[in-house]
């Protein structure tokens, strides 16, 4: 295999094939005849039965190369001063750092060991790495995803790694992890967390359900105090000057401001509210009241009173030290105050003003779901009463359909077209009849058209990992396509009940949800469905046709989830124009819910 005359070459994907069969073991010395191809971004060659060693020859590419993927292939041995996947060995080399081109950086299931690098960050899942968390670790703040998992990492969990805001999820299961397991910021959510398989652990929120921790770990930290209080002492006068200035700033600052609220909305038909309105509303934004948090900030539930009626809301309080936290709220206001449809949340006003202490305040008021996110239904917590959550495969399907009529309505029905860019579980909320609403508008895009002449904008864009189109990540601009992609993820994730960034889905050799619900096809259905779906079939006491049997009920299912599936994986495609539109999905969609119901099998 001879690419050396393609000194223009920037992706490469030869994936998935059988390149690498009954080829020597130096089957990768191609890879030398790419030396010339200096704008080389992206190679792919997962897959493909390659075996032997990595030449180094690849150090050639680090200046330009983005990502290597060499996955699924026999290569062993250490890595050269370059990239490894496979069943490699050794320790990760600290050249590795200066690859300043790299955005992705993928090691899991090799067989590295000794000490994880402190100048990277990455995914480090069971690699047999030993010794504790770096402390340069507090840098990655911008982190959305770190797995440390299936290691022999050890000593305590660093309480700065509670304070990384984006972390979407934080993994650190199957360790030798010891002592007592934060309970603030980050380590205050279950669901965003994971230590199991650590036995020496302890404390922690109740959820977790670790034994407290022994007398000995708390003596310790008794006998530590002293020593800090020594610095205390000694900056005690400076913090008091500190303090009285601060004081005289937030003075001067409040007295700059508009006597009350400056409002967003100056219709009339939005009502007119304060800070203090909206903390009466929620008693004092109680902690009995809260219905949720996260990066963005905190929501909760209130009562609107006004003359002629109480209205349950849902009061959304920005976090406004959040990075563009202005910017996405502004973003969130223009965009609900001009769409109205059955399956977008309704906005019921805006308050931009100023708390207590004379800080920043941005909340919007919302209508209040009473059945929460969908994705507290589709993975509900392991303890409380979320466990006993369920969905049926009517219902899901109902839902599927209300948050496809809804882009169809932002995509194709608007007066300015719109993108939502963060089509995810968490983000789509369902009232007391289980009718779905799309919400969280803050990243959303305005998509203008004039004659002739097109405006987009890729500035800035974010997401959800699992979510984000494959293009967005390449600097490709926001589209219609880009949330298509995103809501087939969903489609797959609600009737497989599997997260597209499970572990689950790495275990069984799939490299996404959409390649896992795409090898099930279209034989394997029912043993990729999730199984609260099928549990539904165990009881006939639903049947409005009694002469319906089970294998018949059966059989009516896996035609439907047949094509609900099949929709998912046209939606999900790489390819951005090889993706069908959203008004096609609605289509088959809804010829899979008259299957159902033509058979009587609505209570499915």
């Amino acid at each position: 295999m001879n690419l050396g005359h393609l000194p223009s070459l920037e992706w490469l994907n030869l994936g998935y094939n059988q390149l690498g069969h009954n080829q020597p073991p130096s089957g990768l010395s191609f890879l030398a005849s790419l030396v010339n191809s200096t704008r080389l971004e992206f190679l792919g060659l997962e897959a493909n039965d390659f075996s032997g060693e990595i030449p180094n020859c690849i150090a050639n590419l680090s200046t330009t190369l983005d990502q290597l993927v060499l996955s699924y292939n026999y290569i062993y041995g250490t890595i050269p001063r370059g990239i490894g996947f496979n069943n490699l060995s050794g320790v990760i080399p600290a050249c590795l750092s200066n690859i300043t081109g790299l955005l992705l950086l993928s090691l899991e299931s090799n067989m590295f060991h000794g000490r994880i690098p402190a100048s990277l960050y990455f995914t480090w899942e069971k690699t047999l790495f030993e010794g504790s968390i770096p402390s340069s670790f507090k840098a990655l703040r911008s982190l959305e995803v770190l797995d440390i998992s299936s290691n022999n990492i050890s000593g305590n969990i660093p309480q700065f790694l509670g304070e990384f805001a984006l972390v979407q999820f934080l993994n650190l299961s199957h360790n030798k992890l010891g002592g007592e397991v934060p309970k603030k910021g980050l380590f205050s959510n279950v669901s965003a967390f994971s230590v199991v398989g650590n036995y020496r652990l302890c404390g922690g929120i109740e959820a977790l359900q670790l034994p407290s921790c022994p007398p000995n770990i708390l003596k310790t930290k008794k006998e530590e105090f002293p020593w800090r209080l020594i610095p205390l002492v000694v900056l005690l006068p400076l913090a008091t000057l500190l303090a009285c200035l601060t004081f005289v700033f937030c003075r001067i600052k409040k007295s700059k401001q508009q006597n009350g609220p400056v409002f967003v909305f100056q219709d009339t038909k939005y009502p007119r509210l304060s800070y203090q309105d909206l903390t009466l509303t929620t008693l004092g934004f109680s902690q009995n009241n809260l219905l949720g948090q996260g990066g963005y900030g905190s929501v909760y539930k209130g009562i609107l009173e006004s003359e002629s009626l109480q209205q349950i809301v849902a009061v959304k309080v920005l976090n406004v030290e959040a990075h563009g936290a202005n910017k996405n709220f502004l973003a969130e206001c223009e965009m609900l105050r001009n769409i109205r449809h059955r399956n977008l949340i309704k906005i019921i006003t805006a308050c931009s003003s100023t708390d207590i202490t004379g800080n920043d305040f941005k909340a919007l008021v919302l209508e209040f779901m009473k059945n929460g996110s969908l994705d507290k239904w589709l993975h509900p917590s392991p303890s409380g009463q979320e466990n006993k959550k369920n969905l049926s495969l009517f219902q899901r399907l109902n839902i599927a359909i209300d948050i496809a009529l809804a882009l169809d309505y932002l995509h194709h029905q608007c007066p300015t077209k719109i993108i939502h860019c963060d089509i995810k579980p968490s983000n789509i909320l369902l009232d007391e009849e289980f009718v779905a609403r799309l919400s969280d508008f803050g990243l959303s895009r305005f998509f203008l058209t004039s004659v002739g002449h097109t405006q987009t904008s890729s500035i800035g864009v974010r997401g959800t990992v699992g979510y984000i189109p494959p293009e967005y990540g390449m600097g490709g601009k926001v589209s219609a396509e880009g949330d298509v992609y995103s809501y087939g993820i969903l489609l797959l994730e609600m009737f497989s009940g599997k997260t597209p960034t499970g572990s689950s889905i790495l275990m069984d050799h799939a490299n996404n949800l959409h390649h896992y619900v795409r090898k099930a096809l279209p034989h394997r259905v029912m043993d990729i469905v999730d199984p609260r779906i099928k549990v539904q079939t165990e009881d006939h006491n639903f049947l409005e046709d009694k002469s319906l049997i089970r294998s018949n009920i059966l059989s009516r299912m896996e035609i439907c989830l047949a094509l609900i599936f099949e929709v998912g994986i046209l939606c999900s495609v790489e390819m951005p124009k090889e993706r069908i539109c959203i008004s096609f999905a609605i289509k088959q969609l809804h010829l899979a819910r008259d299957k159902l119901l033509l058979h009587g099998c609505k209570q499915l």
